[in-house]
Formats: C-alpha cells, structure tokens, sequence
C-alpha cells in the first residue's frame, strides 16, 4: 500500500523529491539507464529554455546522442521511448511558441510576480533579512591605454584570462554586505602563495564563470543565519547557474522572472556599477603612482581581490537602499527616511581625472563612464555548449598552479618588518588631519601583529609534533 510504501521508502522518496531527480507527478522511481547522459540533458534543457531557445523532440534527441557521445557512450541510441520516460521524470511538456509570446508573457507575469511574489516576500521578511545577489564580470587588469569597444564579446584571448567575475550580496537596509566571492581562472595562483587568509572568498573554474555547483557551496557557506536563529530571502535572478539549493533551513531562495532582471534586480540599479566605479578610481590611483615613480604598473589576482575588499567597503548604505527602490522594493518608511551622510573619498574622482589627465594617462577619447562599462556585457553565467555540459558531468576542476600568471613572487614580509611598517605608518597618519578612527583601526593591527608576533617565539612542546590517531 502507499502507506507502507512510505514508511519503507520514505528517506529515499524525500531526497529523490529534494533533489528533482523526477517530476512531483511521478509515481515510480525507476532510474535511467545511463544517469550521466540524463543529467548532461536536463541541465543543457534548462539552460536552452533560460534563453527561450524553442525545444522540440528531435532537437532533444539529437542532442542527446551527441552528449551521450561526448560522455563516452559511443553505442546509446536515444529512442522514442526513452525521450518519453525522460519527459515523464522531469515533468516536461512541449507547445507551440509564437514570436512575441515571451515578451508578452514576461511583462504580464512582472505585474503578477509584483503583485503577489514579493509584497509576501516583504511580508514575511522584515528589510534586514532581504538579501540580493547578483554576478558581474571585472577586467581586473584592464588600463585607461587597452579600452575596448564596449559591447564587444569577450570569449578569449588575453582579455579572457585577465577577467575575473564577482557575487556581491547585501540586504535591503546595507546594514549586512556577506563577503563577496570572487571566481578567478585558476584555483592557485602563485601570488597566493604562503597566505592563510584572503580578503574575500575566491574559487575558480577554466572560464571564470558562475555555474551552479559554485553557487551552491556559496549559498551553504552562509551558517550565520542559523546560527543567529533568523530566516532571510535572497533574491536572485532566474538562470541555469543559480539551482534551487535544498536542504537549507535558514535561506529562502527568492528567483526573479527571466528576461525582466534590468527592472527587477536591484544589483543592477546602480549598485554593481557603483562598485566598479570604486575599484577603477583604486586601480587609476595605483597607474598614476607608478606613471611618477616611472615604474611598471602590475596587477596580481591577490592585489585585485584587495581592491575589490576596498571597493565592497566603500558602497555605503544609502547606495543600496536607493537601488532596492529603484526596482520597487518597498521599504518601510523608518527605512527610507533614514539619511546618512556620504564617506568622503580619499580624493573625488574629479580630481582624481585632473590628477590622471596631468601625468599622462590617457582614456583614449572615452569617458570614465565608459571605461568603468566596458566589462558590463561580458558573459559570466554558463551558456552551456555540448562540451561545456558534459566537463560539468564527468570532471572537476583540478588544483594546479597556473603556469605564466602572476609569476613575480612577493616575499613575505617577517613580523619584526611588520612592527616597523607600523611604526612608520603611525609616524605618517600622526602627520596628518587624521580622525580618532583611523587610530583605532591602528590599535587593533598592533594587537594583532604582536600577537602573531608572540605566538611564533612561543616555545613548542614535544607533543606538538606528534601526530596521535584515534
């Protein structure tokens, strides 16, 4: 009966739900075959229907054999029959699509998702725990001197692998920004090494891209909220590299309709390009510096995820609540009331292009504008070819040091080096119309470097280098 049925399966019937091996309709649990090539299908399914590619049977079919192919099943033949079952477990149904039926039905579903999804949402969650997420390419290493059309697809070449793509995530209030992950080409560059600590998370694949496995550990990452007992939604936009997550008891996952995110994200409000704005300003300082010094500008990952720390630091709140109102997330009036009063910048950006233009360094005859946007149309989320979906079935990324990529290794400075860096750092800021928190930013690196200083002449014992096995 169901009810034994239930008792004797239901474990295997709640992570088979959890996970969509099947459709919510299927009533038998038999797997496929070849689970590999099922997987390689589905996932290049849904991410041809994220770009409302028209899918037929005999486009299913061919593509199957391809992947199957490029999977190592040389002899799989996909039949009539197996096309069913496949639709069967994954619940898909085909009709006919007219020209202009997405946009319509995108800019109708807008107006219901408005008016049902998110006033619950905004019910439910107060405007702390509304969280929004969303990806951008960065040419970390890009100068005033190599612009590029902007607009132009980058999808190789030097540009490709001078890029890097970054997820930053905050809530509707900018009273929470969660540390931003930073996805480079390789998983250890070699201006990573000897460091125990980054300035922001980091991962990487061969494309720098976001795809689902690396969102998903990211969002997992997030323990905080259970352990502050607290619920939050993230809202993100709806796309093959952002699965639904299971198993996650204190995040709700919150997707966006497809095709409407430039009206519906609010990263996309001015918050993303706010933090490119930040970080160009940073990388023009350090090329004007050297521009004087008459030295050679050079940009490691290790520097350009400081710059980016420097720049997540610098979007102040009234930036991101102004951008969650933009995309008509209504905030209460306590919220949106609340003024707060601009950060200065160390130095205005208009100076900073006075600065740049008298020693020399030249745009090319674009704007700042445009230079900060040239990365805007760079393709960062996973439109899967055939080989891209089968990599993402059968191999991992390996971890390798990459080879001809931040080769000029930095030595680490000792402790009794960083002790008189900070002695002159002191000596420099009290020379200056510095404020009382600079200071106190000063006290806590004193701590910290004598303690690390301490705990290196602490004296080991011999049973610290014993390893014992339990």
């Amino acid at each position: 009966s169901s009810l034994s049925a239930w008792i004797k399966y239901g474990d295997k019937i709640k992570l088979v739900y959890e996970n969509q091996i099947f459709g919510y309709a299927r009533k038998r649990m038999r797997m496929a075959k070849h689970p590999d090539v099922e997987e390689a299908l589905f996932l290049w399914f849904k991410n041809a229907r994220a770009q409302d590619v028209p899918v037929s049977g005999p486009i299913l079919q061919i593509k199957t054999e391809k992947l199957a192919t490029g999977l190592g099943h040389t002899d799989f033949k996909c039949s009539n029959g197996w096309l069913d079952r496949f639709k069967e477990r994954h619940s898909i149904t085909f009709h006919a699509v007219c020209g202009e039926a997405s946009s319509v039905k995108s800019s109708g579903q807008l107006q219901v998702w408005r008016g049902t999804t998110l006033p619950r949402v905004l019910q439910q969650y107060s405007s702390e725990n509304v969280y929004n997420a969303d990806e951008s390419g960065i040419f970390y290493r890009l100068l005033p001197t190599s612009l590029v059309l902007k607009g132009e697809t980058c999808n190789g070449g030097k540009r490709s692998k001078d890029r890097i793509s970054v997820l930053p995530c905050a809530n509707m209030t900018g009273s929470d920004k969660l540390p931003m992950l930073v996805i480079g080409k390789s998983n250890k560059p070699r201006c990573f090494k000897g460091m125990k600590s980054l300035p922001t998370e980091y991962t990487a694949n061969q494309k720098t891209w976001m795809i689902s496995d690396i969102f998903s550990n990211q969002v997992k990452k997030h323990k905080k909220f259970k352990r502050q007992k607290c619920k939050v939604a993230i809202i993100i936009h709806n796309c093959p590299a952002y699965p639904i997550v299971q198993s996650l008891e204190a995040i709700e996952m919150i997707f966006l309709l497809p095709n409407t995110t430039s009206r519906t994200q609010p990263m996309d409000q001015g918050f993303i390009q706010s933090l490119k704005v930040y970080y160009q300003t940073h990388l023009i300082q350090k090329l004007i510096m050297c521009v004087e010094k008459k030295e050679e500008l050079s940009i490691r990952v290790l520097d350009a995820l400081h710059m980016l720390q420097y720049a997540w630091s610098k979007v102040i709140p009234t930036t991101i609540t102004s951008c969650f109102r933009h995309a008509v997330f209504t905030a209460s009036a306590s919220t949106q009331n609340k003024e707060e009063e601009e950060d200065e910048d160390d130095l205005h950006l208009a100076e900073l292009l006075h600065w740049a233009a008298a020693t020399g360094v030249d745009f090319g005859g674009a704007t700042f504008e445009e230079f900060v946007a040239v990365s805007d149309s760079v393709v960062i989320t996973e439109s899967l070819t055939s080989n891209d979906t089968t990599e993402q079935v059968t191999t991992k990324l390996q971890d390798e040091e990459s080879e001809g990529e931040d080769d000029n290794d930095t030595k680490l400075p000792s402790h009794t080096t960083a002790m008189e860096m900070y002695t002159v750092l002191c000596h420099y800021l009290q020379a200056q119309n510095s404020t009382h928190g600079i200071f106190t930013h000063l006290s806590a690196m004193d701590d910290f470097t004598s303690s690390q200083q301490c705990s290196v002449k602490k004296q080991k014992l011999v049973t610290d280098f014993i390893i014992l096995y339990y």
